[in-house]
C-alpha cells in the first residue's frame, strides 16, 4: 500500500494501515513528523517546508524535529538534501518521502 495521505478540499485524509500501527517509530513525535512529511510532500515525492512548519504540523519543538528527521533519515524512510539559494543563502531543505516505502524501510 503506498504511503499516501489523501487530501480532499474539506480537509479529511486516509493513512494507510502500516502507518497507524507501525510499532517501529520510537516515539509519537516521530510518527506525527513523518505524516507531516508524506501530507505536504509534492506529486513526486519531495517535501521542501520549513522546520518551522513541520514542527507546527507535528506538534513537536524545532529541535525534536531536527531529532527527528536524523533518525527518520537513518531507517531510510527518507532521504534528505540540503538546498543554498543562488546567492549562496540557505533555502529550507528538501526532503524525499518515497511513495511506495520497502518492507525494510517500514520495519517490518
Amino acid at each position: 500500500f503506498p504511503v499516501t495521505i489523501m487530501d480532499n478540499e474539506d480537509g479529511w485524509s486516509v493513512i494507510p494501515r502500516w502507518l497507524q500501527r507501525g510499532d517501529y517509530f520510537e516515539s509519537a513525535g516521530q510518527k506525527l513528523l513523518y505524516i507531516a512529511l508524506v501530507g505536504r510532500r509534492d506529486q513526486y515525492g519531495y517535501c521542501h517546508s520549513s522546520l518551522s512548519l513541520l514542527a507546527h504540523d507535528a506538534m513537536i519543538s524545532r529541535k525534536s524535529v531536527l531529532n527527528n528527521l536524523k533518525r527518520l533519515e537513518d531507517m531510510g524512510l527518507i532521504t534528505r538534501r540540503r538546498r543554498t539559494a543562488q546567492d549562496g543563502g540557505y533555502l529550507s531543505n528538501e526532503y524525499y518521502v518515497p511513495m511506495f516505502p520497502t518492507i525494510e524501510q517500514r520495519g517490518l
